[in-house]
């Protein structure tokens, strides 16, 4: 998620809960599509109420021009959203990925404008972030690239593919999450990217790769290791540590990531030098114990299935 106000989590909660809502018919919140949970001083899972519950739906109420008669107004909703941002004044900026659009709403849920970027045009955006001077900053996935926007939605600089030759040649570039700090230096998640976060200075320079996750290895691949030729240890499928899947930024400059699909160190929380301070005691304290914070899926508490 981009930088979410952290001081708002309801609303925040909120929007997640439209996101999934916008393409559902009327009447479908007439239950809540989650469960609620938390871990006792055991580690087990205990069923609660539901920590929130969706009062509204935003997004559904949106009509265009239409192309071939612009005194009409057509509908169009959402397609596929895949991020928001939230900015300082309420405005909520959607990732309309499969209407190849940004999609601005005010606080209430009101239709601002869309962003299309028709001198360049988007091709299924994943990532949007917006300064504090109001630049948009999109990942423009499907074109490979990200692009700086000021705040009239015109295009100012395109970040493609960095040229270093720090950055290997393997590496794929295929944005789908970013954030800003406020030296205008980008951090930016890319799909598969188990190096990190790409760092890029605002000209869009290659810096170095930020916050990247530890390789997890097991007893048998100590055994393995220590028993197998090279040829053979070469043949094995080669680990690589997960790829960052969303990345936000807090008001005093900490970067949060979030990964999924590994076992431990799911959310990290970042200062500048890429220290994982949910590991240690302070910014200075070397690392102690990587928690875990995702959980196995369990059936809802109404269910009578066993646990899988």
């Amino acid at each position: 998620m981009r930088r979410p106000k952290l001081h708002k989590p309801f609303l925040l909660a909120l929007v997640l809960a439209v996101l999934m809502a916008a393409l559902a018919p009327a009447g479908a919140w007439a239950y809540v599509p989650y469960d609620t949970n938390y871990k006792d001083g055991f580690g087990r899972l205990t069923w609660t109420q539901s920590a929130y519950n969706p009062v509204d739906v935003l997004g559904r109420e949106i009509y265009i021009p239409d192309p071939k008669d612009p005194s009409k107004q057509v509908y169009s909703p959402l397609m596929q959203p895949k991020d928001l941002f939230i900015d300082d004044k309420d405005q909520i900026y959607i990732a309309d990925t499969g209407n190849n659009r940004i999609v601005q709403l005010d606080a209430g849920g009101d239709l601002v404008r869309i962003i299309d970027v028709k001198e360049s045009p988007l091709k299924k955006p994943e990532g949007i972030f917006i300064d504090g001077k109001g630049d948009i900053y999109v990942a423009d996935t499907g074109n490979k690239r990200v692009l700086r926007l000021d705040k009239n939605g015109k295009l100012i600089k395109e970040f493609k593919r960095p040229e270093s030759k720090f950055l290997p040649e393997s590496f794929k570039y295929d944005p789908i999450k970013l954030v800003v700090d406020k030296r205008g230096f980008l951090y930016i998640a890319t799909l598969g990217g188990y190096q990190g976060l790409l760092q890029l200075d605002p000209e869009g320079n290659f810096q170095s790769f930020f916050g990247a996750n530890k390789t997890d290895f097991s007893v048998m691949d100590a055994i393995k290791r220590s028993l197998y030729t090279r040829e053979m240890y070469l043949r094995e499928i080669s680990k690589s540590p997960g790829s960052v899947a969303s990345v936000t930024i807090d008001r005093n400059g900490l970067i949060y990531t979030v990964t999924k699909d590994i076992e431990k160190g799911q959310i990290k929380k970042l200062n500048m030098a890429g220290k994982d301070l949910l590991t240690a005691k302070d910014e200075y304290t070397e690392a102690t114990t990587t928690k875990n914070y995702g959980e196995v899926r369990f059936p809802p508490k109404d269910k009578t299935q066993k646990p899988h």
